[in-house]
């Protein structure tokens, strides 16, 4: 019997020791950082089996997730749409001659889908009896920007939000070198011309900054900077309809495909019948938005959820997005009383969490699917980050002006599961200074 207590008591201050040094180690780490004295480290560290709060530093003070918030506006999203959803781009026709473009708000549509869109409808339709084409752009609203994003933070990075979704709403510009000189041509293959104010010269290395003025419907841009080769640059276009509308008649005129009218606004009618139709599935937009922490396709899909929770057959809205969120998690049961979220992506400079409500609601979401779209280590925004953990680690980063976070699923040395949510605020350094700190923090985690 004494035996027995002495092996329990040792066993006992064995893990406590084994606690306590990695509880040292995580503090000496941020005492290594030397963070500026305003700067803020919030750290929550859960274990998954018994939801224990194992490591905690300012888990319950306000802070910016920035993009990881999109493991949690994803997950909310795929609980509504399912994981069979799929993102529909489709033609319908009617007994009269007329076309319907029936938008689906597809994130990734591109020129090649649209084209493989228009050959189904010429193998289908007789297209030398097309008496008008519509299109039915009711699956989302046409607001552009959710509230509180800062001019700063996504122009040029994130295009506007649209039921018109080509390309990612971006056209595509060549910067080719003049063969003497030190100038470099900027060529548009794109139907969709925008005015372009050339600054670019000839350099050592691509150094390039686009800039616009505040109209947001302006469609000219200055492009700065220099380049040492040919470069491809991608810049958000002011208005997605007319953008979609001249690659549809582009399309249309390479198929030699006769139309000439303007297109008209109109939702398909009931009679109509579909004859042709793109599709991209759930999964492959939801990895994309998440491993490369794509701001646009995050947005689109959760309009595009919010839409369907309201029971909507038209008109998704970031309002109808953030009410399925709310519902989601109350059902799940953690408490949202004290969440600001204006967005999907964490651009918004409103939103606010705390790192103990994250990896609260990580817990919750361990018995779903979405780690299986979060990237792991060595691929996407981790590329080149904790390679040594692959397999080990599912993790979103998160970056904003003066933020920088990291949240997600850890499989520590003793192979027990860990949740852990990482914002760093209020910093004056290097981006790439605090991500290696992030990186330190998560090795420690992983000693528990």
């Amino acid at each position: 019997m004494k035996k027995f207590i002495l092996r329990l008591f040792t066993l006992h201050f064995a893990l406590f020791f084994s606690t306590n040094l990695t509880f040292a180690n995580i503090n000496q780490t941020i005492s290594n950082a030397k963070l500026e004295k305003n700067s803020v480290a919030s750290i929550s560290v859960r274990d998954v089996q018994t939801s224990k709060e194992l490591y905690a530093r300012n888990q319950h003070k306000y802070v910016h997730p920035a993009s990881s918030l999109k493991i949690f506006t994803f997950a909310a999203a795929l609980n509504e749409l399912g994981e069979d959803y799929t993102f529909d781009t489709k033609v319908y026709a009617d007994n009269s001659g007329n076309l319907y473009i029936k938008l689906g708000a597809d994130p990734l549509l591109c020129t090649e889908d649209l084209r493989a869109l228009i050959k189904q409808v010429k193998s289908s339709f007789d297209t030398s009896k097309i008496k008008n084409i519509y299109i039915d752009d009711t699956i989302i609203d046409k607001i552009p920007y959710p509230q509180g994003w800062m001019w700063d933070d996504f122009w040029p990075n994130i295009p506007k939000l649209s039921p018109y979704t080509l390309n990612q709403n971006t056209t595509k510009l060549t910067l080719r070198l003049a063969r003497e000189g030190q100038s470099a041509q900027v060529i548009q293959n794109d139907p969709y011309k925008i005015s372009i104010i050339n600054e670019v010269t000839k350099g050592s290395a691509r150094n390039i900054a686009l800039h616009k003025d505040y109209d947001e419907n302006s469609d000219i841009i200055t492009i700065k900077g220099t380049v040492s080769g040919d470069s491809t640059v991608f810049v958000p276009v002011s208005n997605p309809k007319f953008y979609f509308i001249a690659n549809v008649d582009d399309i249309l005129a390479r198929e030699k495909i006769s139309y000439k009218k303007p297109y008209a606004i109109a939702k398909v009618p009931k009679n109509a019948r579909e004859v042709a139709k793109v599709s991209r599935s759930i999964q492959e937009v939801g990895a994309y938005a998440l491993k490369n922490s794509d701001n646009f396709s995050s947005e689109i899909i959760f309009k595009v959820a919010g839409g369907k929770f309201k029971g909507k057959c038209e008109g998704g809205s970031t309002q109808d997005a953030l009410d399925m969120f709310f519902n989601y998690y109350s059902k799940l049961g953690a408490d949202v009383d004290g969440v600001k979220i204006s967005d999907a992506s964490g651009v918004s400079r409103y939103n606010l969490f705390t790192t103990s409500w994250m990896s609260d609601a990580l817990l919750f979401l361990n018995s779903t699917n979405v780690k299986n779209y979060m990237a792991q280590a060595g691929e996407g925004t981790l590329d080149r980050r904790l390679v040594h953990l692959k397999g080990r680690l599912w993790a979103k980063t998160g970056t904003l002006s003066g933020v920088s976070s990291l949240a997600g699923y850890v499989k520590n040395s003793k192979d027990k599961e860990l949740v852990f949510a990482v914002v760093i605020s209020n910093f004056n350094k290097k981006p790439s200074v605090i991500k290696s700190f992030e990186d330190d923090l998560v090795d420690d985690i992983f000693k528990f």
